[in-house]
């Protein structure tokens, strides 16, 4: 595995967001809301240019509904909240993220295959799940 320092993932922590990003995530908090209480299945795409900050405002979301998530109380309250990746470099970054932030555990962060295995063995089904690099998702073997 590369030094992160030679890292092609870069997730600066407590980044300043621009006005389209802040925009953006602005967007995701909304949809969340308006979604999260529905027994359906809803899907927001984020597309956007190779380091365009696509990662960062990802972050920053799932930093928001997680201190959300982690309160006592609140309408997202104690839900179960997963942010997926299915690059080994990326994960690796974002559990070294979830080791300095209260209201991160390393267990929100997951790969998709063992997410969806420990999901389906319990028969429960996460609140809310964001994926970050999801073009990533085929492209690794799976056993």
């Amino acid at each position: 595995m590369p030094d992160l320092a030679q890292s092609t993932f870069i997730l600066p922590q407590n980044a300043t967001l621009t006005s389209e990003q802040s925009a953006l995530e602005q967007r995701i908090w909304t949809f969340i809301n308006d979604n999260h209480n529905t027994t359906s299945t809803h899907l927001l795409i984020i597309s956007g240019d190779a380091g365009a900050g696509k990662s960062v405002v990802l972050d920053a979301a799932f930093a928001q509904l997680q201190k959300a998530a982690r309160a006592t109380s609140g309408e997202l309250a104690g839900t179960d909240n997963k942010l997926l990746v299915n690059h080994n470099e990326m994960l690796k970054i974002y559990k070294e993220i979830a080791g300095t932030k209260s209201y991160f555990r390393k267990k929100d962060f997951m790969k998709p295959t063992p997410f969806i295995n420990a999901y389906r063995k319990a028969g429960k089904r996460a609140d809310v799940v964001l994926i970050d690099e999801g073009h990533l998702l085929l492209t690794t073997p799976d056993p």
